[in-house]
């Protein structure tokens, strides 16, 4: 049984042409069947997607969509290799900010070490001089980390 065959005449900017023609020349066919192959893709696409996006599902649910599934596991893939990157970059993080208070830790330990006790009567001058020495750090520190 032979189908039936409907002519369909349009026109189309010349970039769309090309396109066609290179299409045709590079899959050695006739720039008709690009056009037909391309219609069919495109309508099989477009019900695919109503499909996927008119049939809710259950979550779990197989999608037997060609195009939705291959869209999916690229999308998938490519927050894979994002999420592997910032892991990798957390754990960097980390090992920097473990190195960096043992550091801290030590040096207030050497500090302590080789600093003399303060005479009890100079414990509240001691105290308030400390005070305000560090209010100006934290300052500063706070004006340096918004300026990075």
């Amino acid at each position: 049984m032979q189908l039936k065959k409907y002519e369909i005449k349009t026109y189309v900017s010349k970039d769309i042409y090309q396109r066609v023609t290179q299409e045709s020349l590079a899959r050695r066919t006739t720039r008709a069947k690009i056009i037909r192959d391309g219609l069919s893709e495109y309508f099989l696409l477009r019900e695919e997607m109503a499909n996927a996006i008119e049939t809710p599902g259950e979550l779990g649910d197989h999608h037997t969509g060609k195009i939705i599934h291959t869209l999916l596991a690229r999308t998938e893939e490519r927050l894979k290799l994002i999420i592997d990157h910032l892991e990798t970059q957390i754990t960097e993080t980390q090992t920097q900010l473990k190195t960096l208070t043992h550091k801290v830790d030590q040096f207030y330990f050497d500090l302590m070490h080789y600093l003399p006790r303060i005479p009890p009567e100079l414990e509240n001058h001691a105290k308030a001089t400390a005070e305000a020495r560090y209010r100006k750090w934290q300052e500063e520190s706070t004006q340096t980390l918004r300026s990075l």
